[in-house]
């Protein structure tokens, strides 16, 4: 049992009594363990829903394009004899870290697409990472501010 699981449980049974009966409800401490675990709780929608735009902007980032610096074999017609390899700079989508890149000779050369290119779910992971972390920050600032101009009026 971790230390605040034996807080919690010191709290709400009183501590060293042996007894299994519940403090009472308005004991102070229960009551704040209680106002805490119920704005957790409440904050759960928002957390889902700063998850969701998070995944769709991250998803979105794939119009962000680049390309290079790592050369891909666009072909195989080049050099003085015509049969070396043809290299490129690679086309590449995402942001702020990119996780598509360009198939060559599986998909349209440079157009990027989900169903035909290289996809690399951690960079994606990381990129839902980045937004998550962002669109939570801005919420807790908005908030600040929101408390800031309340409390002037």
């Amino acid at each position: 049992m971790t230390p605040w699981m034996q807080e919690i449980q010191r709290t709400l049974y009183g501590a060293g009594t042996g007894s299994a009966t519940p403090v009472q409800r308005n004991h102070p401490e229960c009551e704040g363990i209680l106002d805490t675990m119920n704005k957790r709780i409440a904050s759960l929608p928002r957390i889902g829903f700063a998850l969701v735009v998070a995944i769709i902007l991250a998803v979105l980032s794939v119009s962000i394009e680049r390309i290079g610096p790592e050369p891909v074999e666009y072909g195989n017609m080049c050099g003085p004899q015509g049969n070396d390899p043809c290299y490129k700079p690679a086309l590449k989508g995402g942001f702020p870290v990119p996780y598509l890149f360009d198939a060559p000779g599986v998909s349209v050369e440079r157009k990027l697409s989900f169903g035909e290119d290289q996809l690399s779910a951690g960079a994606l992971l990381v990129d839902i990472a980045v937004y998550f972390v962002a669109i939570l920050l801005a919420a807790r600032v908005a908030a600040r501010l929101r408390r800031r101009v309340r409390m002037r009026r």
